[in-house]
């Protein structure tokens, strides 16, 4: 009786695994091996992706590394760059102060007001010394401007001229024209008249002058004048010594003390 329900048991579990294997084959699908190899070869496909992409993601992230170390080196000169900036803004602050001093200082400046103030002076001083010599033929003006541009263009401009004026023919030439001999008594008036106005107006008062040859363009006239406008010059200036360096036996016999060097040279040797 055991026996025959073990036998029983048997077949029915027989029989359970082929109504399974029946339902196993009725589902089966002949057609599951090509899906299968075609299902390995898009995975074999999406592993060659992914592996394209992993490494496109490691160069990214590489050069996303490489692109901050730059914008970092950039920062890094764009704040040098600030501080250039600021140091060239400071320098260019410090020429235009420099520049500005540079034309205050310079002939269209300081030297052009105190040349203004002074000038009618220094006229006025030159003037008389070459009355004390020549009379009123020569007169000099100093002009510091002048008319340029034309039509509605037309400005007053710096300038700075001389303008010598002569009695005898009645006109008037800048300095620069003047001929050799008379250019040396004007320029000498010149030359006293600005000692003598720049010593009244800073008390620093030089009491000796020097000059060497300066006569050696003029003639006998003209020497003497000259020599009475040295005078006038010295007595004006209230120097205590006024040297003069010349050749000339007429200009030395108008000295009235003289240093000839002639007369200083040592006896050559055997002589007496």
């Amino acid at each position: 009786e055991e026996g025959a329900k073990r036998t029983v048991v048997m077949v029915l579990e027989e029989n359970a695994l082929n109504h399974e294997l029946q339902e196993a084959e009725e589902r089966y699908d002949p057609n599951i091996d090509a899906e299968h190899a075609a299902a390995i070869e898009a995975l074999d496909d999406s592993r060659e992706v992914w592996r394209a992409c992993n490494d496109e993601v490691i160069r990214l992230q590489t050069e996303v590394k490489n692109l901050e170390k730059q914008i970092e080196e950039l920062e890094g000169q764009r704040n040098t760059l600030e501080v250039l900036k600021e140091g060239i803004a400071e320098k260019q602050a410090l020429i235009a102060d420099w520049r500005y001093l540079e034309r205050a200082c310079g002939p269209d400046g300081i030297q052009a007001l105190e040349l203004d103030a002074m000038g009618p002076g220094i006229a006025e001083v030159a003037n008389r010394l070459l009355a004390a010599a020549y009379g009123n033929r020569f007169q000099i003006e100093f002009r510091t401007t002048r008319i340029g541009g034309t039509g509605s263009k037309k400005k007053q401009i710096e300038d700075f001229q001389i303008v010598v004026f002569d009695s005898e023919d009645g006109g008037e030439q800048l300095l620069e024209t003047l001929s050799g001999g008379e250019s040396v008594w004007v320029k000498r008036a010149i030359y006293d008249a600005f000692g003598i106005v720049r010593d009244r107006n800073t008390g620093q008062r030089f009491l000796t002058a020097m000059q060497d040859e300066a006569d050696g363009a003029l003639d006998t006239d003209a020497r003497i004048a000259y020599f009475r406008m040295l005078e006038a010059a010295h007595q004006e200036s209230g120097r205590h010594h006024s040297i003069v360096i010349t050749h000339s036996q007429e200009a030395q016999e108008m000295v009235s003390q003289r240093i000839v060097m002639r007369d200083l040279r040592a006896p050559e040797k055997g002589a007496g």
